[in-house]
């Protein structure tokens, strides 16, 4: 038999090795390319984790830090951001709207907590004059039935 029918076909890019040393030698720097790729890849990937963490961290201090300006601008220790530009005058302007707005709400408050007092006390007269109506009811049938549907004073009947 032919030896060149029995080994592989190769190209000029790899020549065939002479020695057990060569193949040994190509095997070791193929090992270590792929290393390197895999050093490379892996350098890469700690980069983007690192830029992403302080991505991270810096839209964390801007949120914090716009939370903590809407929190002063409630408080009143700080002009909102767009007003900064704006005259002193406007500010006030807008804090007497927003106490204005505030006396609104509260005077609405007390007064539906006044109607609500006022029908509770037309409640309570309603159920007085029922009891009442009852009772007489009562006094003319002479306890043979009692009042399930009481009428007011007030009644036609």
């Amino acid at each position: 038999m032919n030896q060149k029918s029995i080994s592989p076909i190769r190209t000029s890019r790899t020549p065939k090795p002479q020695s057990i040393s060569d193949i040994v030698s190509r095997s070791h720097i193929i090992s270590s390319k792929k290393q390197d790729l895999k050093t490379k890849q892996i350098q890469q990937i700690r980069l983007e984790i690192q830029s992403n963490k302080e991505y991270i961290k810096q839209q964390k201090e801007q949120n914090l830090k716009i939370a903590r300006d809407k929190v002063q601008v409630i408080k009143g220790i700080k002009k909102p951001t767009h007003l900064k530009n704006s005259a002193s005058n406007s500010n006030i302007k807008v804090q007497v709207l927003c106490k204005n707005n505030l006396k609104t709400h509260i005077a609405w408050i007390n007064e539906v907590e006044r109607k609500i007092r006022m029908m509770d006390e037309q409640e309570n007269k309603l159920i007085d004059q029922i009891n009442k109506a009852c009772k007489i009811q009562l006094k003319v049938q002479r306890g043979e039935r009692k009042c399930l549907t009481p009428r007011p004073s007030n009644s036609i009947f």
